[in-house]
């Protein structure tokens, strides 16, 4: 093979190198990730420059050889450009792109706390393909060739990168894959989600699959309304991206995470600094590393940088100003939090008591007791549609009915009127106002309507103050009390959400069917045993129909 180039790996000590590299990077998965972390920094460079293509990773693994290599399309080397960047550390050419990600020159030299061996093939536009062997057991002073390589393995523009001889015990064959695409969709997850590169991972030739971001955008749930945060310092203007979501269900391990040009530096609940920083302020972290229904990220478009491990932000006065936002966002995030999860709380109540009552209505259906309720007419109430409110409580939407907040004086809309003055926008459908921070429109609730009914309501709500009745009769509406110590005994869920089971079906069935026997009498008075063979029987009855009902939601 025609040598092209020859290099040394200019390191004053291996040694040294090889403990920082142990330090930085705790396993070899998340020291792979250097080696797509390079070809997605030059195609942002590209994109910068306006230049545009389908771009591509390609890792494959090999489990017989124990080799695993990973392929791009974003450019490539010259023979020189490759000489140069293996042989300076903490000179890497990307120290000049203030955005770029490698800053210290070593992240090509990652294997080396984990193989003995890289091997890297680049082509460049109007160069020849060119190789160079990296091995970990030879010394700095001793000579490396770049040499010319042939075939059809390297004729696309790009660079290939092959890990091999892997030290004892790292190369695992069996959860190679998982674990590289488990690290590559959580680091990447945000490059992924835009578009900017695809990224594919095959084991021993088989077919490769596509690492696809988690998207929770599609998911139900309520959007924290904030998009961006601006912040101006040193006579500078910055503007970072939040993008959080409180799901309506929850999702395992995906708690919402800080990134910088759309890789992950840390989950925000596993900053140190920013434990540090909430410690001092008398505050916890809760929120984002134990509710499993909050997911998301912040983008700090490089206001504050990432720390040389990448896993925390280096010790400025940018973090600082950085942590005083995040820790508003965290207070506003909770309120909101609270309120949905309230209100999740009353439709599940809702829902329950909605399926008790078509139980026992349906039980009832051929006696001639008659009782009006109020159910749902499932037409969605526009006249009670509104913005929604902020974590304040305070309703900003402007172009709605109710958008605006009371005013407190002539210069303020009050009650949908309009002020006399600019800033308050308000006409006879809209408050104060002006929509400005973007809040959304949500849907009123449904209109409720009488309607006849062969059975009172049924309703699940706790009573503390009268912990010791079973049932409270208000006429239309019969209320299950779950502060009740029977209703305690027997409910697997808390008070104010209860979970049903077997046991609690029973209960709730037993202590219905005295309250609607009794009103059956109506001034006939049945014998004790009279009463009792029919309150078993309806409870049995209407025990059946729960269980059929899955009233479990």
């Amino acid at each position: 093979m025609k040598v092209l180039g020859k290099t040394k790996l200019n390191i004053a000590d291996q040694n040294a190198l090889l403990n920082q590299i142990s330090n930085t990077y705790k396993d070899f998965y998340r020291a792979a990730m250097e080696y797509i972390d390079n070809a997605i920094d030059v195609v942002s460079i590209n994109r910068a420059k306006g230049i545009y293509k389908d771009y591509k990773i390609d890792i494959k693994i090999d489990t017989y050889k124990k080799t695993i290599s990973f392929k791009d399309n974003c450019g490539g080397m010259s023979p020189d450009e490759l000489c140069n960047l293996l042989n300076n550390i903490g000179l890497s050419t990307k120290k000049a792109v203030p955005w770029a990600n490698g800053q210290f020159g070593f992240g090509v030299h990652a294997f080396r706390a984990f193989s003995a061996k890289a091997l890297f093939q680049s082509k460049k536009r109007k160069y020849p393909a060119c190789m160079i062997t990296i091995d970990r057991n030879k010394s700095e002073r001793d000579e490396v060739d770049c040499v010319e390589i042939h075939g059809k393995d390297m004729l696309e523009e790009g660079t290939k990168v092959i890990i091999s001889d892997f030290d004892k015990r790292i190369f695992k064959k069996n959860e190679m894959k998982r674990k590289l695409t488990d690290e590559i969709s959580k680091h990447f997850d945000d490059v992924l989600r835009t578009g900017l590169i695809k990224i594919y991972i095959s084991n021993d030739n088989k077919q490769k699959i596509e690492i696809k971001p988690f998207d929770y955008s599609s998911m139900s749930g309520l959007e924290y309304p904030r998009k961006t945060l601006d912040i101006t310092y040193n006579n500078t203007h910055y503007k970072i991206n939040i993008d959080l979501k409180i799901l309506d269900k929850t999702q395992k391990d995906r708690f919402p995470v800080i990134c910088n040009k759309g890789r992950r530096i840390q989950l925000i609940s596993d900053l140190q600094s920013y434990k540090k920083f909430l410690t001092a302020k008398g505050k916890n972290n809760y929120v984002w590393g134990t509710n499993q229904f909050i997911v998301g990220r912040i983008e700090l478009n490089d206001f504050c940088s990432p720390n040389i491990t990448r896993d925390d932000l280096s010790n400025s006065e940018e973090r600082e100003i950085f942590y005083e936002n995040l820790l508003m966002i965290q207070e506003e995030i909770e309120n909101l939090f609270q309120k949905k999860s309230e209100s999740k709380k009353q439709e599940h109540l809702d829902e329950i008591s909605s399926k008790l009552t078509n139980c026992l209505s349906s039980v009832m259906k051929n006696f001639k007791l008659t009782f009006e309720i109020q159910t749902s007419s499932q037409i969605v109430g526009e006249d009670e549609k509104q913005s929604q409110v902020d974590a304040e409580g305070s309703n900003w939407g402007g172009d709605l009915p109710g958008g605006g907040s009371p005013g407190v004086d002539i210069n303020h809309g009050e009650s949908g009127e309009k002020g006399v003055r600019d800033s308050s926008p308000g006409d006879s459908s809209s408050g104060a106002g002006d929509g400005g921070l973007g809040l959304t429109e949500t849907d009123g609730k449904s209109t409720k309507v009488t309607v006849k009914s062969n059975a009172p309501k049924i309703e699940i709500k706790p009573f503390p103050d009268n912990k010791d009745r079973r049932t409270i009769d208000v006429g239309n509406t019969l209320y299950i009390n779950t502060s009740h110590k029977d209703f305690k005994q027997r409910n697997s869920g808390t008070e104010d959400l209860p979970k049903f089971n077997d046991r609690l079906n029973n209960y709730i069935s037993f202590v219905i069917s005295p309250e609607i026997v009794f009103k059956l009498q109506k001034g006939k008075r049945l014998t004790e045993k009279e009463l009792t063979d029919n309150i078993i029987k309806l409870s049995l009855k209407l025990e059946e129909h729960i269980n059929k009902s899955d009233i479990n939601l």
